[in-house]
């Protein structure tokens, strides 16, 4: 918030100068508004909050998704989940039961995938 008021009134104030005669001074502070605002951007991608905004950017740039946590969910759920999504699901062979525990999952949670991906799993109750 700092920064962008910071930004904005380095603006104003290089606004009035532009309407003087002094060139030298209405390019120097441009250029303080130039260097100001990326500062500001490059602050703001640096941070900790921003993380999420950085990760939904890129999905919408890059035709992205986020793989879920599916570990500990039943089969049933975790077939829910991720028709919500792009994803695939993969099941093991044979077919486990509905009810069955996800153990282990393929990408792991938190990995940015292509849409249309497979997220593979692995069952606690593995069908004999």
């Amino acid at each position: 918030m700092l920064a962008l008021v910071l930004v904005g009134s380095l603006v104003l104030v290089t606004g009035a100068a532009m309407s003087g005669s002094n060139t030298q001074l209405a390019n120097l502070l441009v250029g303080g508004v130039v260097a100001s605002a990326a500062g500001a951007v490059s602050f703001y991608f640096a941070s900790r909050g921003a993380e999420e905004a950085r990760k939904d950017m890129l999905h919408a740039a890059l035709g992205t998704e986020m793989v879920p946590d599916l570990k500990g969910h039943k089969v049933a759920e975790a077939q829910a989940i991720i028709s919500a999504m792009s994803l695939k699901l993969a099941l093991p062979t044979p077919a486990p039961a509905a009810d069955d525990k996800i153990s282990n999952q393929d990408p792991s949670p938190g990995t940015s995938v292509p849409r249309g991906a497979a997220v593979t799993i692995e069952t606690r109750n593995p069908v004999p």
